[in-house]
Order: C-alpha cells, then sequence, then structure tokens
C-alpha cells in the first residue's frame, strides 16, 4: 500500500472515531440541552413558550389565585359578549373581576375559585334560573330550589363579597378579616348565612358538591374544569 493511500486512512479513521463521539455526546445530553443545541445551530429562529399552566386536580380555597385578571375577563367574554351591571358600582366585567380580586384577596381566598364559582352558579351572569340579576346574588346563597329565589344584596360589590365570605366560612375555622375590622366597613357580613356554616369543613374545591355548597355530585369538577379552562388562556 502507497504511503498517500496509508495516511488517507488514518485520516478517514480519527475522522470516523471523533464523529461517533460527537454523536455519543449530543444524544446523551438532556432533553433541555439538546434543544438549546439546536437553537443555537439555527440562528434567527423564533423560540415561543406556553403561558398556559399545568392543570390542578386538587385545589385549595384558600391562597393566591394562579389564573389572571385578564385571563378571567377573556373567559367570560368568550362566554358571554354582554354584560349587566353597566350602570352599578362595578360597571365592566373588568371591574368586576378586579372587585372580586380584591375582596378575595382581602380574605385570603383565591380569586379564581370565587370567580370561577360565580361563574357556574349565573351562567356567566346570564342567571336564568330562581335567582334574579337584580339581587347581585352570584353564589346562588339561599336558592334551593323550587323557585326559591334566595338572598339579595345591595349592589354587585356586596354580592361578590357574600361569596368570598362563604367560601372562606367553608374553608377555614379563621375569622372574617373584614368582620375583624368592622369600624372600617359598612357591611362586615354580608354573608347572611355564614354562621350556619360548619367552618374548615370544606378547603378544597371539591368538597364543595354533595350537599355542602351545591347538592350535585358533579359540581366540584364543574368548578375544577372552568379553573382548569382558565389557566389555558
Amino acid at each position: 500500500m502507497s504511503k498517500i493511500k496509508r495516511e488517507n486512512l488514518f485520516l478517514f479513521s480519527v475522522g470516523a472515531i471523533f464523529l461517533a463521539n460527537l454523536f455519543f455526546l449530543v444524544g446523551s445530553q438532556p432533553a433541555s440541552t439538546q434543544a438549546a443545541t439546536s437553537i443555537a445551530r439555527a440562528p434567527g429562529s423564533k423560540v415561543t413558550t406556553s403561558t398556559a399552566q399545568t392543570p390542578e386536580t386538587q385545589i385549595s380555597i384558600m391562597g393566591e389565585a394562579r389564573a389572571t385578571k385578564e385571563q378571567m375577563v377573556a373567559y367570560y367574554q368568550r362566554n358571554n359578549s354582554s354584560y349587566p351591571y353597566a350602570g352599578t358600582n362595578v360597571p365592566t366585567i373588568q371591574d368586576f373581576v378586579q372587585t372580586t380580586i380584591n375582596e378575595a384577596n382581602y380574605e385570603g381566598v383565591r380569586a379564581d375559585v370565587a370567580f370561577a364559582l360565580m361563574m357556574h352558579e349565573t351562567g356567566f351572569l346570564k342567571f336564568g334560573g330562581d335567582v334574579a340579576p337584580s339581587q347581585y346574588n352570584f353564589g346562588g346563597i339561599g336558592a334551593t330550589g323550587g323557585g326559591v329565589a334566595g338572598n339579595s344584596f345591595h349592589d354587585p360589590q356586596i354580592g361578590i363579597r357574600a361569596v368570598v365570605q362563604h367560601l372562606k366560612a367553608y374553608a377555614t375555622t379563621l375569622p372574617l378579616n373584614r368582620a375583624a375590622n368592622n369600624s372600617e366597613w359598612e357591611t362586615p357580613y354580608a354573608d347572611p348565612r355564614y354562621n350556619l356554616v360548619a367552618k374548615g369543613s370544606v378547603p378544597f374545591v371539591d368538597g364543595l358538591g354533595s350537599g355542602k355548597w351545591a347538592a350535585d355530585r358533579s359540581y366540584a369538577a364543574s368548578l375544577l374544569s372552568k379553573i382548569n379552562y382558565m389557566l389555558k388562556s
């Protein structure tokens, strides 16, 4: 064999070993590293990340909301193109959501849980059942079926506050923050049924059905579905 052929064979062997090692190293990298390597090889390519959050299977009633204000507003607007309370102290759906956030945060309740419950109870503020829109009863509080309309509230803000307080009554034994500071508020106990609830008996959303907030066994599953749908937005 000539000297030139031997040198070419040597170089070919070295090159083959180098490529084999390179493929091994790239293949053994974690998926995130491989993705970064791929991105590095394609300058100018656009990388997008999803803002959707992981679905929750057990949701605490107390705590910070995971759905944002924008997600809650968008969820409403996908299900109702109009808003019924333009002439009130909560004149837009953006104000409705912000009021829900404010009232829920004040008591430590998850705002997205309260909002989902109100949308479920009212059919996205379309009502149509025993409760009339003018009652501002967004949680069906006191409405037991068979034409019983339940409680009425002074305005939408007090109606939202009542739902938040009723949720807190179920979720924890902690007292209402608004009641503890009752000298500052005209309506510390907005929920007329607050004292009828076994405090702390339902800390999670999946316990709200079957005779608690509602008799329907599928009630909690519907709320979980609504909350997770908002989180996908």
